[in-house]
């Protein structure tokens, strides 16, 4: 109800809020595609030596479920069980590196839903910035939370599937030379 309220009220201040929410999100969203389809396409493409397309379609099922809970500790399972048994990365270097990125891999923010909406309200704070700017992004913050999980978690696989591969990679070249 409050939430309501407070979209409401921005909302009714004309449609310069609704412009900057819109543009705020679409910004949000450009960079988070920019972000998975340069950054870990080119790393997966170039020191996993593999096609970035087929690690986002076995990883697939782990984003969904990252985009739905919003939360990378909760996706973590998932998100093991499909890079092992999709991505083929080694159980040994998995279990160390997806866990350590759900720890330490947060963005800014923490493994729990809307938690980036707290230190966004510290940030505000210190910079002498009105606190109730929040409520202007409150109401689209959720889906890009969503999307920042989903990408976080990707990060995470990513890594564990590049070393894997990297791995792989070296001992066929040890057996061979």
């Amino acid at each position: 109800m409050v939430l309501f309220a407070l979209i409401a009220s921005a909302i009714g201040g004309g449609l310069d809020a609704v412009g900057s929410m819109l543009s705020y999100m679409l910004t949000v969203i450009a960079g988070l595609l920019l972000h998975a389809l340069l950054i870990y396409s080119l790393t997966i493409w170039f020191l996993g030596r593999r096609n970035p397309i087929t690690f986002y379609k076995g990883f697939f099922p782990a984003m969904t479920v990252a985009f739905s809970t919003a939360s990378s500790n909760a996706t973590l399972p998932v998100s093991m069980k499909a890079a092992q048994e999709s991505l083929g990365v080694r159980k040994e270097i998995n279990s160390f590196v997806q866990p350590l990125g759900a720890t330490i891999n947060m963005d800014g923010t923490a493994g729990v839903p809307r938690v980036g909406l707290i230190m966004l309200a510290m940030v505000l704070n210190q910079v002498d910035l009105p606190v109730e700017g929040i409520a202007l992004i409150i109401g689209i913050d959720r889906i890009l939370d969503m999307l920042r999980t989903s990408l976080n978690i990707s990060g995470d696989a990513a890594c564990a599937y590049i070393l894997s591969e990297r791995e792989k990679w070296i001992e066929n070249k040890q057996v061979k030379g």
